[in-house]
């Protein structure tokens, strides 16, 4: 069912600033702890680490916020800085290591995983390698090496990225949530490591299931009707951020409940409709925009009148660009992952241009609402430029033609009436403005069909941050709450992608609106949108084309 078409409305600027003002508020809501990931925002830009403080200031930790593996228990004693210390520029930092209280020799490894702050927008930088649910850990006693009883290990240091530098009231708030562990596997190893494809079970006659792990396989619809049926309850649980359905690290099949703290974990039932429940820890999940500081240009002081049809996008393909920077003004036809924003934005919100499509024989681009749209505020001919911010009319690529709306609810506002499932707006566009594929150190052109999600899959995409990153499929029919300033908004039937080797991003800000295909075959998956924590979220790309009746306008397949 199509969903009701937005209400443009008047008072755009006004709309757009108490949208900044809601994004550079913190997101203090019952549902959700952790901010945007700064870790990733500071991923090309780390904050200077000071010298260690005196271990004197070291305390012993009073066990309200631990979690230490049985194997380890009654071994082992925690010493922590109590208060988080500066390093500049936004960045934080603790101390920790562990006293030997055994008789024995403790054998490596030993690590610290970081659960949680309870600090909105604080999160850990240059971990060492993560648990099987991604959350990070530091190594206390590195492999090879021993803990002797009564000695301590050397010390070590935790350092935070925050977005904004923390107020004294947010820092009186700071807990440090973490387990003492031998479990996880370092950022190398994981490189390594393959993520499975599918589930593989032999059926009654000893053959093997080689079927993918999409909606339509029986595990997974078993499941999606638990889930169904379960998240009504699991939503109303304080610390539930959403559901999904992923694999568990044996590989099989299981539905995952996403929690904004460890503690959370013991208020979920062991199983519901009959479907054990896998709980992970999962920071709050933001639309994947950037906000630039320098302000953008308005351009035309009335919007454009609507844009009358355009010829067919049928024109011959052109040698791929050369460009290596997708912030700068490209020489047209504009290509797939360039910077592009919506010229009445104010201030400027710029994101991705994701795939070229067509609809009726006219031509169009796809991105995402927050990113073309004004979230739901757009006007239709609204002028949008490649590049954002100081795009002036002279570079615009096209006009606002259409716009899915994002229903949002005010944050400690609950139930969520409105159930979301795309993120989507298309520009009309003249085909000599705006390419049919990326530039050459992309993915190319991506074909015109398109599949649906499954788990293992490989995928790419080429983004206006990041450029090209290749990540696997790992989680789908999520129902997820997504942050976006002036409120959150509830997506179902999303999809999540992570790095398989953890150890760097999918997707940054900036690269919103990017069109994520298969690896290899480039063929369309999903519409990048939201992420946080190494995790970024999709909009499954058949229901954007059904929404808006559109086709990729990309190779035969």
């Amino acid at each position: 069912m199509r969903h009701a078409k937005p209400r443009f409305r008047s008072g755009r600027i006004a709309l757009s600033l108490i949208l900044a003002a809601g994004l550079s508020a913190s997101a203090a809501w019952r549902h959700v702890v952790a901010d945007e990931d700064p870790a990733e925002t500071a991923a090309t830009d780390p904050a200077p680490v000071v010298e260690d403080p005196a271990p004197a200031e070291e305390q012993p930790a009073d066990g309200k916020n631990m979690s230490i593996d049985e194997d380890l228990r009654d071994k082992v004693e925690v010493y922590l800085l109590p208060k988080l210390r500066t390093t500049g520029r936004n960045g934080y930092y603790i101390t920790a290591r562990i006293k030997n209280i055994s008789d024995e020799k403790l054998a490596a490894p030993i690590r610290l995983a970081v659960l949680g702050t309870k600090i909105d927008g604080l999160e850990v930088r240059d971990a060492d390698g993560s648990l099987d649910g991604g959350q990070p850990f530091f190594e206390l006693i590195d492999e090879g090496k021993g803990l002797a009883p009564g000695a301590r290990s050397e010390v070590l240091k935790v350092v935070f990225d925050s977005q904004q530098r923390l107020t004294a009231a947010a820092l009186r708030g700071y807990e440090l949530q973490y387990r003492v562990t031998r479990e996880g596997l370092s950022y190398a190893d994981r490189r390594q490591d393959q993520v499975p494809q599918q589930v593989a079970e032999d059926d009654e006659n000893g053959a093997k299931d080689d079927r993918p792990l999409d909606a339509a396989h029986p595990d997974v619809r078993k499941i999606m009707q638990a889930q169904q049926e379960a998240n009504d309850k699991l939503l109303r649980i304080d610390g539930v951020s959403g559901t999904g359905i992923g694999l568990d690290p044996q590989g099989r099949v299981v539905m995952k409940v996403y929690i904004a703290r460890l503690s959370v974990a013991e208020k979920l039932p062991a199983q519901m409709g009959g479907v054990p429940l896998f709980p992970q820890v999962m920071p709050q999940m933001r639309a994947r925009y950037e906000l630039l500081h320098n302000g953008a240009q308005a351009g035309n002081a009335v919007p454009q009148p609507p844009v009358p049809p355009l010829p067919p996008c049928d024109v011959d393909l052109v040698p791929c660009n050369l460009t290596t920077d997708t912030t700068i003004r490209i020489g047209r036809p504009a290509p797939l992952g360039s910077e592009i924003q919506n010229i009445f934005d104010f201030p400027c919100f710029v994101g991705t241009l994701g795939a070229r499509v067509t609809r009726n024989g006219n031509c169009f681009f796809l991105s995402n609402n927050h990113v073309i749209g004004g979230l739901n505020l757009a006007f239709p001919g609204e002028d949008i430029v490649q590049p954002g911010c100081y795009g002036a009319p002279l570079d615009t690529v096209g006009h606002v033609a259409d716009v899915a709306p994002v229903f949002l609810t005010p944050p400690f506002f609950f139930p969520f009436f409105f159930v979301n499932r795309i993120d989507a707006a298309i520009a009309s566009a003249h085909p000599f403005r705006v390419d049919r594929g990326t530039p050459c150190i992309g993915y190319g052109t991506p074909i015109s069909s398109s599949i649906r999600p499954a788990l293992g899959m490989k995928v790419q995409k080429f983004g206006r941050t990041t450029h090209l990153t290749k990540g696997v499929i790992t989680d789908i029919n999520v129902f997820v709450l997504v942050f976006y300033g002036p409120g959150v908004a509830l997506f179902r039937d999303q999809i999540f992608v992570s790095d398989p080797s953890f150890s760097s991003f999918f997707s940054l800000p900036g690269d919103s609106g990017s069109l994520v295909v298969t690896d290899p075959g480039r063929v369309p998956v999903g519409l990048l949108f939201a992420g946080g924590g190494g995790i970024t979220v999709l909009n499954e790309i058949d229901q954007v084309l059904d929404y808006f009746n559109i086709r990729i306008d990309g190779e035969c397949p």
